[in-house]
């Protein structure tokens, strides 16, 4: 053997995926294995090397499936390739920002800092031309649901995320003390003014209270309408769809349409419009 060849590198050869995901076992169960999502997502990126993207590919998408994977950074930073290419990408995105609890501006960002094409509804609605096919995420919940034409049209209600803070005892531990202090008096006096002479009485009373111990401040989220309105198209009929219950939305934006109502007969320069989709995905917050 010459030296050129005792020196080259060692030839890859090709990965099988059906002989890999054999030796793997089937996704479903591999993802049971690890019962953090970060340790599932971790393991099925290190999958790459060995095995190719194809094939760790299948494996993170059972991590996501089994619910409640919240990785949105990891994933982005492994598999923006995948995000950006893959057609199941845009309903397990969705799926993600719903088990984030729907914080839907701050996620987005991360999403479009490496373009994968998933956009919120103002952006959507500001340019219809250029968001028309787009997938766009938000909150809302349905108010309506109706036959036209015999098809199902949803009427959705968009909800925008609000948080408030309040500063509480943690772990409910904490000691107190509560003071208080009263008295009473009288007075008498005699003048030879115009007072003359009298007397008079009074009371007083204070009390206080005070607590200490460790606090920490809790967030909680709530959701309000934003008065944007929705028509969404349905494939079929589903009895899972929720009146009135708060839902991340992933669709297809269609268009808008220009609503019919006094402020627009009163030329406001920008009416509200009522967005077109078609759905695609709906979760569960």
């Amino acid at each position: 053997m010459s030296a050129s060849e005792a020196f080259a590198p060692a030839t890859v050869q090709p990965v099988d995926a059906a002989q890999a995901r054999a030796a793997l076992g089937s996704p479903k169960d591999w993802a049971r294995q690890f019962r953090r999502d970060i340790d599932c997502e971790r393991n099925a990126n290190e999958l790459k090397v060995h095995n190719g993207r194809e094939v760790a590919w299948t494996y993170v998408v059972a991590c996501i499936s089994k619910g409640g994977f919240t990785q949105l950074e990891s994933l982005v930073d492994h598999w923006d390739e995948e995000l950006r290419a893959r057609p199941e990408a845009p309903a397990l995105i969705a799926q993600i920002l719903a088990s984030r609890g729907g914080h839907l501006r701050v996620d987005l960002e991360i999403l479009q800092q490496k373009r994968i094409p998933v956009f919120d509804l103002a952006s959507a609605l500001k340019q219809s031309g250029a968001f028309k096919g787009r997938y766009l995420v938000f909150v809302a919940k349905i108010s309506e649901a109706k036959e036209k034409k015999g098809k199902t049209e949803l009427v959705l209600l968009e909800q925008a995320l609000s948080s408030e803070a309040a500063m509480v005892l943690s772990n409910g531990q904490g000691s107190g003390s509560v003071s208080s202090s009263s008295g009473a008096g009288t007075a008498a006096w005699r003048s030879n003014g115009v007072l003359g002479s009298g007397s008079a009485s009074g009371s007083y009373s204070q009390g206080g209270s005070s607590v200490s111990g460790q606090f920490e401040q809790r967030v909680t989220d709530t959701f309000e309408e934003t008065g944007q309105e929705i028509i969404a198209k349905v494939k079929q009929p589903d009895p899972f769809l929720t009146v009135d219950k708060n839902l991340v939305f992933l669709v297809r934006f269609d268009g808008s349409a220009r609503l019919d109502t006094a402020s627009a007969s009163e030329g406001v320069e920008d009416p509200l419009r009522t967005a077109l989709v078609t759905l695609i995905s709906y979760h569960d917050l």
